[in-house]
């Protein structure tokens, strides 16, 4: 019946950059009944109404998993994986213990997980959750299965039924604000709890942007796509609250809808602000003549904010006392493109007050950088080696340069003729890790000119800004690096960002 109506979901999903199960973040997709077993034939005394089973896998560190129930020798569903849903296992009616085991992993061996029995009697619909942890050390993120009689109430015409799980195995107990308007909707929902069998009735046929509270306090936001009126379906809170917002674990609302995922719908996008500009003493910077960040001395970086994906116009002006937005015209302004949900972004102001003396314009400029690294940066037990950095040429006076890392045995260049306002390749250089190394910097193709060393962290993702005036009037900063750090990814969230100022070294 909603088979149309959930393609239209999908189509909005990928444009609003919400993951594809199979694809990881930022990647929109359908998802997919998952398992060589999904919705396939009846087993022996299937009754043809039902009982039916069905199992969502959302449990972030749980490898894909077969789906079993106890008693029977072969899979109902194989090779299941983290954000995908089985089809509709048709089994008789009786008493079933449900378990998931390592996909491939011997029918005769222990478990990951189980639950059961589950009486199941002709006509009901069971969803069970995988939820939690497999590596959890604390018995209250340890995995489990969450198993969930659908009995979905009356939905009328112009709205949605939703039924909440909380399934993220680091999170308080969440309340939801459906129109991010601080009137909470379903407040302090506990871990692996959910909201009712009957579920939440919410506005269809728009988007919604809900905020993640918690004590009063927002957490998180995200914009859930416009819903077919009449529909009913899971919307499972899962993920690492604490986790990396970009990380494979990351916290998001996954969808589930009666023909199975329709999709993961991730954090709206966070920016860190960073104020590269050498002849501005402080800056403020506005969104809709609101003031986001207040009084940033050169080489400072700001608080985490978060927006909603989308394009957004941003003003920079001199530092003044209070948060009016003066009346004047800005050092810059530009609108940025911050349109993928599960993004971190970092917007630099950089450029210049008076190029060529007061009577000059200002070249200064907002520029935004995406801080993914190309989605290629290593996770688990490769991260405990490996960081990334990228170079970052924001030195108004400066020629293109090269960059790369000066040993006993000489200069050996990285990133060759890199202009002014480049950035190296996106996915940054792979770098073994804990290590004290020193950056060179040099003209392109003349002789290194200035050093700069720098400790580089097992997991670090990091931005090394070339920034400074090499020709300094007055107050103006001198040529040196501004060293962005991003946390680990499989480090808390919570850690904010930081950069660091690294003076230039004669070589």
């Amino acid at each position: 019946m909603w088979r149309g109506a959930w393609a239209a979901v999908c189509v909005a999903l990928l444009a609003a950059g919400c993951g594809d199960p199979g694809t990881g973040p930022g990647v929109g997709g359908t998802g997919r009944d998952a398992g060589n077993g999904g919705g396939g034939g009846p087993l022996p005394g299937d009754a043809p109404k039902g009982p039916w089973l069905r199992v969502v896998h959302a449990a972030p560190d749980l490898p894909a998993v077969d789906v079993y129930v106890e008693g029977l020798p072969t899979p109902l569903a194989t090779d299941v994986a983290f954000l995908e849903t089985t089809g509709e296992l048709r089994l008789p009616p009786g008493p079933w213990t449900v378990e998931l085991r390592l996909s491939g992993a011997a029918a005769d061996s222990a478990p990951s997980v189980r639950a059961g029995p589950l009486t199941l009697a002709a006509g009901d619909v069971v969803t069970v959750v995988a939820a939690g942890l497999l590596g959890g050390s604390e018995p209250e993120s340890a995995l489990r299965l969450l198993p969930l009689r659908e009995g979905f109430g009356p939905v009328g015409t112009d709205a949605v039924r939703v039924r909440v799980v909380h399934a993220s195995p680091d999170a308080p107990p969440l309340g939801l604000d459906v129109e991010d308007d601080e009137r909470v909707e379903l407040p302090a929902l506990p871990r692996f709890a959910d909201s009712g069998a009957e579920g939440l009735l919410v506005p269809a046929e728009r988007l919604l942007s809900v905020a993640v509270r918690a004590d009063g306090v927002r957490l998180t936001g995200l914009v859930l796509p416009a819903l077919p009126a009449g529909a009913s379906l899971l919307a499972i809170a899962t993920g690492e609250l604490e986790g990396a917002v970009d990380g494979q674990r990351g916290f998001g609302v996954l969808l589930v809808g009666p023909e199975g995922t329709v999709g993961f719908v991730r954090q709206n996008p966070f920016v860190y602000l960073l104020n590269t500009v050498p002849d501005v003493t402080r800056v403020d910077v506005f969104a809709g003549g609101i003031e986001v960040a207040s009084d940033l001395t050169f080489g400072a970086l700001s608080a985490r904010l978060q927006v909603p994906p989308g394009a957004h116009a941003l003003e920079l002006f001199t530092a003044t006392p209070g948060a009016t937005r003066p009346a004047g015209a800005p050092l810059a302004s530009d609108v940025l493109e911050l349109r993928e949900a599960g993004e971190t972004y970092l917007v630099e102001a950089v450029g210049l007050r008076a190029p060529d003396g007061d009577d000059a314009p200002p070249t200064i400029r907002l520029l935004a950088l995406e801080t993914d690294f190309g989605r290629t940066r290593a996770e688990g037990a490769e991260a405990d080696t490996l960081a990334r950095l990228r170079v970052v040429h924001a030195s108004p006076d400066a020629p293109p340069v090269d960059a790369g890392w000066v040993e006993l045995s000489g200069f050996t260049r990285a990133v060759t003729a890199l202009p002014y306002l480049g950035a190296s390749n996106a996915a940054g250089e792979e770098l073994s890790a804990p290590a004290e190394r020193t950056l060179g910097v040099a003209f392109a193709g003349g002789d290194l000119r200035a050093t700069f060393p720098l400790v580089l962290e097992p997991g670090e993702r990091a931005f090394a800004f070339a920034t400074g005036r090499l020709l300094p009037e007055g107050d103006d900063a001198r040529f040196q690096l501004q060293v962005v750090r991003a946390p680990p990814s499989h480090t808390v969230g919570g850690v904010p960002w930081t950069v660091t100022s690294v003076p230039a070294a004669q070589p």
